[in-house]
């Protein structure tokens, strides 16, 4: 089918890229012709000279234009660069500095780049790489003795949490009930046993005349299994200054223990500023 000049010109104007291969135009100001789908700005009419096939532009004395290369049977300069940087993101995934540092050499914006990127793919770059680093995370949780905080960073996230979050919108499921570590069937085997003093029925019954929600927990736990350590100073040590969060709060019992115990005076105790006699307050009260 033979294009008439005006529908050639219309081409032009609309940059429609359904003609491409079909003509070539070119401008006899610049000496440069292009494809119809070309960005360039639009010459003046009378200016422009249409080309059936390529050959006819270099006969007639015109260059290629170097934004849409005529002279190329198949130009995608945007599929080329962004099969660069998809190539990019399988590499370096798992790896942010550097995965960063090989982004900032690429001559488009985060904004621009999203969006060719999902034209593409289908998908954003985030997205993409976190399908990427869920792929290596769930072959990671695999292997029962790897800890899920390395796996989170062995895979590229940033943090525990975003780990989580991400797993849970792919799979709406917990990391750690993932492969070969759900290793408690039997919801008797999930209890530990208790590193603490060997208490009788005497010291129960008087925990639970004191308060009345520990004595609610006494009974729904039931019996525990209780390890007795040989040394009780040392189960005291790991049960009572162990638990507390902060560390000055630790060193704070840590000071009480040495008092009512008659050890070692520490050298610097300070009480607590909210009641004055609390290094001296039994531990039992």
């Amino acid at each position: 089918m033979t294009l008439t000049d005006t529908e050639k010109w219309d081409a032009v104007v609309h940059c429609d890229p359904t003609y491409d291969g079909q003509f070539f135009y070119g401008v006899k100001t610049t000496g440069i012709f292009c494809r119809p789908s070309c960005k360039s700005k639009t010459p003046l009419r009378e200016n422009v000279e249409f080309f059936d096939e390529a050959a006819g532009a270099f006969a007639f004395g015109m260059r290629p234009c170097k934004r849409c290369r005529p002279d190329l049977l198949d130009y995608a300069p945007t599929r080329e660069l962004l099969s660069k940087i998809k190539a990019i993101y399988d590499t370096d995934y798992s790896d942010r500095e550097k995965l960063a540092a090989q982004l900032k050499h690429i001559p488009v914006s985060p904004h621009h780049l999203t969006r060719l990127f999902q034209q593409e793919y289908g998908m954003t770059p985030t997205e993409y790489q976190n399908r990427l680093r869920l792929a290596n995370a769930e072959a990671c949780l695999a292997i029962p003795d790897m800890p899920v905080l390395n796996v989170a960073l062995v895979s590229g996230f940033g943090s525990l949490s975003s780990f989580y979050a991400c797993f849970k919108r792919s799979s709406a499921s917990h990391p750690a009930n993932t492969g070969n570590r759900n290793r408690w069937q039997n919801p008797q085997q999930r209890r530990r046993p208790v590193p603490f003093f060997n208490y009788g029925s005497t010291e129960i019954e008087h925990l639970k005349k004191k308060d009345k929600k520990l004595a609610l927990a006494i009974e729904s736990i039931g019996p525990i299994e209780r390890e007795v350590m040989p040394d009780h100073f040392a189960a005291l040590i790991h049960s009572i200054v162990g638990q507390q969060i902060a560390t000055k709060a630790a060193a704070t019992v840590w000071g009480r223990l040495q008092l009512q115990c008659g050890g070692i005076t520490p050298r610097r105790h300070r009480p607590c500023r909210c009641r004055r006699d609390t290094a001296m307050r039994p531990l039992y009260a």
